[in-house]
Order: structure tokens, then sequence, then C-alpha cells
């Protein structure tokens, strides 16, 4: 927004889809003191909690070393919780993790209902995260998910001045280099039905590249598999419709359909 603030707003719904325009109400926000690593993705997790992952919202190198600061939002991964009793405790959230430069984008598996997040980097790393669903459960403030920014950059040493944060420092599944590409575009896990051999392989893009790749965990010296594909145009962002087929968006304007080899 144009006062640098992140706003989570709400929109009624009639029961045919339609949303009022004019119904808007604020629901959350968090004051940004630069329009930069703000993250910004929502979701509604297996939980039925919802999900918002954000940015370190701040210049190169995390000068206000929020990455691992659990008294601050931001860096975080943070949940509301849908179903409570009463609207302030609703808007109310609650730390999941801590440790995130710019998450870009994020997906709960529908099947096993693992999260994936993929976090932009800063000097040379692209990082792509799996993390358990009993885990997100159990994450706490006391004890967040903790994706290592700023001490690290994917698995490397980052800013050598920073305390840690509580948890335990989680490596990523798969890093690239800027060898590679530039900025990752995370997407979503594959479970639809038109193109098998995508089946739970985890689907992503890099803003700079005409690539996509999948990845899953495997059994082998790496912990992953990883296969290639070709993409047309930058890739901002993905999506999965009602049959679990997925879909990107490039930077200009085109809506791309997902297919398998």
């Amino acid at each position: 927004a144009n006062d640098q603030a992140l706003r989570v707003v709400t929109f009624r719904m009639d029961p045919s889809g339609t949303i009022d325009p004019d119904s808007e109400q604020p629901f959350w926000s968090l004051r940004q003191r630069h329009p930069t690593h703000n993250g910004g993705h929502l979701l509604v997790g297996p939980d039925r909690r919802l999900y918002l992952g954000l940015g370190d919202g701040g210049l190169p190198r995390d000068p206000y070393r929020h990455g691992q600061n659990v008294r601050t939002r931001y860096s975080q991964l943070v949940a509301f919780d849908l179903d409570a009793g009463d609207s302030r405790r609703m808007r109310s959230p609650q730390t999941v993790a801590i440790g995130l430069r710019n998450p870009w984008r994020m997906d709960f598996d529908a099947e096993t209902r693992d999260l994936w997040i993929s976090d932009v980097g800063q000097e040379d790393i692209e990082e792509v995260n799996m993390v358990p669903f009993r885990q997100v459960e159990r994450a706490t403030a006391a004890r967040p998910l903790n994706f290592g920014w700023s001490l690290r950059e994917g698995r490397r040493r980052f800013n050598t001045d920073h305390d840690k944060g509580p948890g335990r420092l989680l490596p990523p599944l798969y890093q690239y280099t800027h060898d590679e590409g530039c900025s990752v575009t995370g997407g979503a896990v594959y479970r639809g039905q038109d193109q098998p051999a995508l089946q739970g392989w985890y689907v992503f893009a890099d803003f700079c590249r005409s690539w996509l790749r999948a990845v899953r965990p495997a059994d082998t010296d790496a912990g992953y598999e990883l296969v290639e594909g070709t993409a047309t145009g930058a890739i901002t962002s993905f999506g999965v419709d009602r049959r679990g087929e997925l879909h990107a968006v490039s930077y200009d304007g085109q809506l791309l359909r997902i297919r398998g080899r």
C-alpha cells in the first residue's frame, strides 16, 4: 500500500461466489519500513488456520536483524485461528516460523499436508524448504520453526553478528545459486490427474530464467530428486484450480497451464 503497510483485509462473498467490492474490512496490518521483502502470501492450512508469510521488510542484508528476532513480526510465518471464539483472538497471529527473507510463495501438499516455502535469496542462493505438517502443528513462539535467515543464506553462513533465535536451524531441501537464476518463484505440489508424471512433485520457477523445475524428497545423497522443463516468460506466481491442475502467471500477463513431459 502507499502508506508502506502490509494489510490483510476481508470481503463478503455471497453463496454464488460473488464478492461484494464495497464490503472491505481491515483484518490485520504490519507497518513496513521499506517497500521491499514484504512477503504477503496467504493460504488456509489443513488445520483451518490462515497462514501469512512475511519478509524481513528491510534493505539488503537484513540491516535491522529481523530474521532471528522472535519479538518482531518480520521474517515470520504466522497463523490466525479462524475458529477462535472472539474477534480479538482471531486477529492475533501466532508465530509458527522465523528466519525467512522473503517467502514467495507457499503451499500445503493436498495429500501429505507437508508445508513448502520458496524463500528468495540475497546475494547468491535461492532456496526451497519442506517441513512435515506435524512440525508445523507443534511450532510455537517459544519454539518456532527456524529457516535461518539472516544467520544463513541457504546452507551458507551469512550475517556473523546475528544472535541465533529459538528453534533448530532448518536447512533447505533444495537450493541453487545465481549462476542458475536470480529470484525463486514458489509453486505447488502437483496433485492433479492430467499430468501423472508430475504427481507428488513440487513445481517452481525463477523470475529471471525460462525454466520450470520440480523437486521431491528422495533417499539419495542429495536428499531430493530434480527434473527441469521450460517456461514462457518471467513466472511471478502459481495457482491450483478446482481439479488440482497447476497454472502459472507470467510478468507480461499470460496465464499458463503446467504440462508434464
